[in-house]
């Protein structure tokens, strides 16, 4: 019972992450990790680098409106709340691995809005010449900011620096990314939601998070 009770939780938090606390965590603070949490400096990290002979072709645009192809997407990972869609170019006429690291991170040029994360690597293989979108289905970092409606404009990602986030990455690194075909897809996704907004806030998965967690779908 109480495992549902947190995943509609955090199910409601899909038109807004604007809700009061769960019961475990009454009382916000203020970690210094550069905009997680309720900070509003900018995300920190690593130039996320495109393999040779791939580049973005465009800006990335929060799901809503998209100048891609709507037939032609790719999709990376399981996360509810933060939709973009990031418009890639293989400049080339072979096929290109991409791989796209755990703790990948996108900014959103405005601050108020939320910012998103990749927690388990993905790899995608972008066919010659493909001039489309890939769709990063990421967490939300940010638990009090407003979700990304369409038009919204995120910066080029890069992979964070954030030590908080080392636990929730290992945990999750055995664990399947997508689980499309799962009826309980939607409860998982929001037992990694509920530990990633513990972490931004608080530094720190609770032992009820590495519980729900440990017991994910294993690769």
């Amino acid at each position: 019972m109480k495992k549902l009770l947190i995943a509609l939780f955090v199910i409601g938090f899909i038109s807004s992450c604007k809700k009061e606390d769960d019961e475990i965590n009454t009382t916000p603070v203020v970690i210094n990790n550069g905009g997680f949490g309720n900070s509003t400096s900018d995300l920190t990290g690593t130039t996320f680098q495109l393999p040779n002979g791939v580049t973005f072709n465009g800006q990335i645009i929060s799901s809503g409106f998209s100048p891609c192809n709507p037939s032609y997407f790719y999709d990376v990972n399981g996360g509810e709340l933060v939709y973009l869609s990031v418009p890639l170019k293989n400049n080339t006429n072979d096929t290109i691995v991409l791989n796209f690291p755990a703790g990948l991170v996108c900014q959103s040029e405005d601050s108020s809005i939320q910012n998103g994360i990749i927690l388990q690597a993905c790899t995608i293989k972008l066919p010659p010449l493909f001039n489309s979108c890939v769709n990063f289905n990421m967490y939300c970092i940010n638990k009090n900011r407003n979700a990304p409606n369409g038009f919204e404009i995120y910066k080029k990602p890069i992979i964070s620096n954030n030590q908080k986030l080392s636990e929730i990455i290992q945990l999750l690194s055995t664990k399947k990314s997508t689980w499309y075909q799962d009826p309980n897809a939607n409860i998982y996704s929001s037992y990694i939601q509920v530990a990633i907004w513990n972490v931004a806030d608080y530094g720190s998965m609770y032992d009820s998070d590495r519980t729900v967690l440990s017991a994910l779908p294993n690769k």
